[in-house]
C-alpha cells in the first residue's frame, strides 16, 4: 500500500447530528458520551492533517468543529461534507456513524458503488425496537466485508448475533434458501475507553467530605451517571444491601448519587425510597454534570457501586471512570461487567439470576403492539433480574471493614484500565480496523450485494418515475419535440416573474441556472420545433440530468410545449 493509500485508510468522516453527541463532559447518555469522546480522542491520538464532518447544516458542522477543537493540533483542518454531497466520502475512505443504523447508509452508498467507502457503526441500546429494526436491516441490506458494526463488548456481540441469526433463520425458511444466510458486515469487538487521571484531586475530595459531614471513619459509597429505575438500574437491591451492611458493620454509611435524574419526580422517588428502606444510610445528591464536582466525588469516595440489571446499558463508562480513579467497585454480575472485572482481584461481582428464555416473551409482544413503550418494556423486564441482596451486602461489608482490601482492589482496577481501556490503545484498534477494512475494500473480489442491470440501487426508495412509470400520458425521450407558444423574449420575461413565486421555488436546487434556462428557450426559438436531442448536444454531458429536469419544469410553467412525434405507418 502506498503512503497516500495508507493515509486514506486511516482517515474517517464523522456523521454528526446533535442528538448523537454531547458537549457535556459527563452524560447525558452513554452513547452520546462515547461518540463525543471517540471523536475527540481520534483527532487527538491520530493527529490527522484533516478531519471530516458529514452533516446536514453548517451550524451542525460548526458544533462538531467546536467539540474537537480543544483536542486537535492547530494545523488540523476540519472540513464539511454536506449530506447531498455524500459522493465526496469516497475521497475520505470511511464514514463513522455512532449508531447501529448503517444499513440505510449502505443503500445510499450503492448509488456510487459498494466499494466507494467503508461504513462503521456502533452497537448500543440493543433492546430498543428501532435498534432491533436496524439490526434486522443489516441482514438484508447491501453491507460488505469492508463494513463493520463495532460491538463495545463480547456480550453485546453475542446479543446482536442472536437477533441476526433469528431473522436470518426466518428468511431462510420463508424463501426456502438452501444455504446459510451470511452477514456482509464484520462485528469486531472494540471496548470503550476513558481518560486516565494521573492522580485524584485529594484536596477537593477532603473538602467534599467535610461539606457533606462525612468523617474519616465513615464510608462513602459512590454511584454515578444517569439514574433511571427503568433504563439503568432498579435502586432497591443497592439500598437494601447498603442498609444491611450498615447494620452489620455498625459503620456510618453514606451514599452519593452523582449524576442526573430523568426528572425531579424520579429524584424524589429515589430519596423517599432510601429514607424508607435504608434509614441508616445518609444519601447525598451531587450534580454529576459538573466536572469539578465529579473530580471531588471520585477522590472523596471509598467504594464505587453499580448494580445494573438492564439490557439498555451499553458502555459502562462510569464504571471505567471509577476504576480509572482507583476506586474498588462492587458491580452486579451482569452482561459486560464480567468482561471488566475479575472477581476478587480488581473488583467484586454480585451474582444475578435471570428468567428462562421465553418467560418474558409477552413483554416483547406488548411492546410490538405499542402497549409498552421502550422504557417500560426494559424496566418491566429488569424487575425479573434478581440481584443477590445478601451477597451484595456482604461485598459492601467486606470493603467497609477492610481498608487494605479497598486499596488493593482500587490499585488493580486502575491497572486494568491502563492495560485495556486507555484512549491511545482503543484509538489504535480503531485505526487498525480502518486499515483492514480499506485493504479488503480495495483487494477482495468478494461482493455480497453487487449492483447489476437487473437490480435497483435502493429498491425500498424507488425513483417515482420508475415506480409510477405509467401514470403520465407520455415519457420524455430524446425524440420528444419542443416548441414555444410565442417568442423567446416573451417566455424569458414570464420566466423572471414565475421563478420568484413560492410555488415554483421547490425545483430551484436541481434546475440549471437562470441564464442556462434562457439559453434553452432561445435554442428552441431558433429551431422553431426541435427534438430533445437537438438541445442536449448544446450542453455539457454533466448537465444532462439538470437539463432534462429543466425542460420538464419549463413545460410545467407553460413556457415550453412538449409533443411526441407522430408515428409513421410502415409500408
Amino acid at each position: 500500500m502506498s503512503k497516500a493509500e495508507n493515509q486514506q485508510s486511516n482517515e474517517i468522516a464523522f456523521f454528526y447530528h446533535p442528538s448523537m453527541y454531547t458537549a457535556s463532559t459527563f452524560g447525558p447518555t452513554g452513547n452520546q458520551q462515547f461518540a463525543t469522546s471517540f471523536a475527540q480522542a481520534f483527532v487527538n491520538v491520530s493527529a490527522p492533517n484533516a478531519i471530516t464532518c458529514f452533516a446536514q447544516t453548517e451550524p451542525m458542522f460548526q458544533e462538531f468543529a467546536e467539540l474537537i477543537k480543544p483536542y486537535a493540533r492547530q494545523e488540523t483542518k476540519c472540513s464539511w461534507i454536506r449530506l447531498q454531497e455524500y459522493a465526496k466520502l469516497s475521497s475520505v475512505g470511511a464514514l463513522f456513524n455512532p449508531s447501529p443504523a448503517i444499513a440505510k447508509l449502505a443503500w445510499q452508498r450503492r448509488h456510487l458503488g459498494n466499494r466507494a467507502y467503508s461504513l462503521i457503526g456502533v452497537a448500543h441500546s440493543l433492546p430498543h425496537h428501532l435498534v432491533q429494526d436496524a439490526l434486522a436491516e443489516l441482514v438484508i441490506g447491501p453491507l460488505e466485508p469492508w463494513d463493520a458494526l463495532v460491538c463495545p463488548w463480547e456480550s453485546t456481540k453475542k446479543a446482536a448475533i442472536r437477533e441476526l441469526a433469528a431473522y436470518g433463520s426466518y428468511l431462510k425458511e420463508r424463501f426456502d434458501i438452501p444455504g446459510d444466510i451470511k452477514l456482509g458486515a464484520q462485528l469486531p469487538v472494540i471496548h470503550p475507553f476513558v481518560r486516565i487521571p494521573e492522580k485524584n484531586d485529594e484536596l477537593s475530595g477532603k473538602e467534599l467530605r467535610a461539606t457533606l459531614k462525612i468523617d474519616d471513619s465513615d464510608i462513602l459509597v459512590l454511584s454515578a451517571g444517569r439514574f433511571s429505575p427503568l433504563t439503568k438500574a432498579n435502586p432497591l437491591p443497592m439500598l437494601l444491601a447498603l442498609q444491611r451492611s450498615a447494620t452489620e458493620t455498625g459503620t456510618q454509611t453514606h451514599l452519593a448519587l452523582a449524576g442526573w435524574f430523568e426528572s425531579e419526580a424520579v429524584k424524589n422517588q429515589y430519596l423517599q425510597t432510601a429514607k424508607e428502606i435504608a434509614p441508616l444510610v445518609a444519601v447525598h445528591v451531587l450534580n454529576g454534570q459538573e466536572a469539578k464536582t465529579m473530580n471531588a466525588a471520585w477522590a472523596a469516595a471509598d467504594i464505587y457501586t453499580e448494580l445494573n440489571d438492564n439490557t439498555q446499558e451499553s458502555f459502562g463508562l462510569s464504571i471505567l471512570e471509577a476504576m480509572a480513579h482507583a476506586l474498588p467497585v462492587v458491580l452486579s454480575d451482569w452482561g459486560f461487567h464480567r468482561e471488566i472485572i475479575e472477581h476478587g482481584k480488581n473488583g467484586l461481582l454480585v451474582p444475578t439470576t435471570g428468567p428462562l428464555p421465553g418467560l418474558t416473551d409477552d413483554f416483547a409482544l406488548l411492546s410490538s403492539l405499542s402497549l409498552l413503550d421502550h422504557q417500560n418494556h426494559v424496566g418491566l423486564a429488569s424487575q425479573f433480574i434478581a440481584t443477590s441482596v445478601s451477597d451484595c451486602a456482604q461485598a459492601y461489608s467486606s470493603l467497609t471493614i477492610d481498608k487494605n482490601k479497598r486499596l488493593e482492589l482500587g490499585k488493580n482496577a486502575k491497572a486494568t484500565i491502563s492495560a485495556k481501556f486507555g484512549g491511545n490503545l482503543i484509538v489504535a484498534q480503531h485505526q487498525y480496523l480502518l486499515g483492514e477494512l480499506a485493504k479488503i475494500r480495495k483487494s477482495t473480489d468478494v461482493e455480497f450485494a453487487p449492483l447489476t442491470q437487473a437490480t435497483t440501487a435502493y429498491p425500498m426508495r424507488l425513483d417515482t418515475a420508475v415506480m409510477f412509470a405509467e401514470f403520465a400520458t407520455n415519457t420524455l425521450t430524446p425524440s420528444s419535440l419542443l416548441s414555444l407558444d410565442g417568442t423567446a423574449e416573451a417566455a424569458i420575461a414570464s420566466l423572471a416573474a414565475i421563478e420568484a413565486l413560492a410555488f415554483a421555488a421547490t425545483a430551484k436546487p436541481v434546475l440549471l441556472p437562470l441564464e442556462e434556462l434562457k439559453k434553452i428557450l432561445r435554442l428552441i426559438e431558433e429551431k422553431k420545433t426541435c427534438a430533445i436531442s437537438d438541445v442536449t448536444i448544446k450542453f455539457n454531458s454533466d448537465q444532462g440530468r439538470a437539463l432534462l429536469l429543466s425542460i420538464l419544469w419549463l413545460s410545467k410553467m407553460g413556457l415550453v410545449s412538449i409533443k411526441e412525434p407522430a408515428l409513421v405507418a410502415s409500408k
